[in-house]
């Protein structure tokens, strides 16, 4: 039987991290899983589940690795500083699951697999397209890849900050990137979106503008299935985070402000 979370605040952090690493490979304590975003696909008849890792280098000190390695500022404007992601024990979790994957590669991967399976069945049994987001806070696309071959009729979705994993030789078919455009990248973002690549832009207002660079944009909050944007469209998304986040994320440039969504780069 899977530890209680009473139980797992009663350990150290690490004995907590390695219970559940335990736990995620043997497959006492599910590794997918839902939340209120990916429960938004339902309304375009996909049912979608996700693995959340811990992002960046919060797993490294119990023996993780980093999921982020093009993360720019948006390190300080991470969705794990909002809704349910800020709560220590589904931080832990994540933690664990990113440790699992780095040290039980083999047993973490048929673990998901045999999870994915069942979300496929299921979907079938309904009516309804499958589909999986392998990084809900990380950027491992390698683990995309690896699932979309695993699964040819899975559709399966990611951001990403690496610009050449857009469009890679090495893609499935039923594999979809978004590049999420950062203070780094703008100039990669816009040949991407010339080529009818679709790109992700945090917006600093509730108001997304209608163009962002001479390029539409649709509303990104409405449903999380990106696979089913138009091609060549900006995935405007609003600012999330604390008051200090949000700050840091403007400041920086990774946060655009509508003032500049109509100038247009040459």
């Amino acid at each position: 039987m899977a530890a209680t979370k009473k139980e797992l605040e009663t350990m150290t952090t690490q004995d907590a991290v390695n219970t559940l690493v335990s736990e995620f490979i043997s497959g006492e304590r599910l590794i997918l899983g839902s939340n209120y975003k990916l429960q938004k696909s339902g309304k375009v008849d996909v049912r979608t589940i996700g693995l959340t890792l811990a992002p960046a280098t919060d797993s490294i000190p119990y023996g993780g690795v980093n999921t982020c390695p093009k993360a720019g500022q948006c390190k300080d404007a991470c969705l794990k500083y909002s809704g349910h992601n800020v709560i220590p024990y589904n931080h832990l979790v994540k933690i664990a699951r990113t440790v699992a994957m780095r040290k039980h590669d083999a047993a973490f991967k048929a673990q998901c697999e045999k999870e994915l399976s069942a979300h496929i069945k299921y979907c079938e049994s309904k009516g309804i397209i499958p589909a999986f987001r392998p990084n809900m806070l990380s950027d491992v696309i390698k683990l995309s890849r690896h699932f979309a071959r695993k699964f040819p009729t899975l559709r399966v979705y990611d951001y990403t900050k690496v610009p050449y994993s857009i469009g890679h030789k090495s893609n499935p078919s039923n594999l979809h990137l978004t590049l999420s455009r950062d203070e780094n990248n703008e100039s990669k973002a816009l040949e991407l979106l010339a080529s009818g690549h679709n790109v992700a832009v945090v917006f600093a207002s509730d108001a997304l503008p209608s163009t962002w660079q001479g390029f539409p944009v649709i509303d990104g909050d409405e449903h999380d299935v990106r696979f089913l944007d138009a091609p060549g469209s900006v995935v405007g998304l609003r600012l999330k985070g604390t008051k200090a986040a949000k700050r840091v994320a403007i400041d920086s440039g990774f946060a655009v402000s509508p003032r500049a969504s109509l100038r247009i780069v040459a």
